[in-house]
């Protein structure tokens, strides 16, 4: 499990473990803000990182920070959750986002795992938990 070193405010260190596919690395929490800034460009890092080889170790991932402007990243981490056909990715527990997540962040989620879901093969998914709760989710993004 990796937290991130409270005296780096930065995740690069954090995210470059996740794109070598760091064997060790199964579970990643990034610190709360102040402690940690993730930015929308670490949200791309590591929804690229999520996706890109099917290699991906991470079976936990916790991001309690202001996603709102990174609908995109979000998308796709949530294809990230649906694997078609062999691959190693396992996301087994998501949590992300804060009360600002929204309406739009769910909707970005649910956007990237139906996205997926129309491929050919049968998709599946190694997802157990995910928490939406204090996320800020109304009835349209439900």
């Amino acid at each position: 499990m990796a937290w991130g070193s409270s005296n780096l405010k930065s995740c690069s260190k954090l995210l470059d473990r996740v794109e070598s596919n760091d064997p060790n690395l199964t579970e990643l929490v990034i610190l709360p803000p102040p402690l940690k800034v993730f930015t929308c460009h670490d949200a791309n890092r590591l929804a690229t990182a999520l996706t890109r080889d099917g290699r991906c170790k991470l079976k936990g991932l916790v991001i309690p920070h202001d996603l709102s402007d990174c609908l995109e990243s979000i998308e796709i981490i949530g294809s990230s959750l649906v694997v078609n056909g062999e691959s190693n990715i396992g996301l087994k527990e998501l949590d992300i986002g804060n009360n600002t997540f929204g309406d739009a962040g769910a909707i970005s989620l649910a956007g990237g795992i139906r996205l997926k879901r129309t491929g050919s093969l049968k998709p599946t998914t190694s997802l157990v938990s995910i928490n939406l709760s204090g996320k800020g989710i109304a009835e349209r993004g439900m």
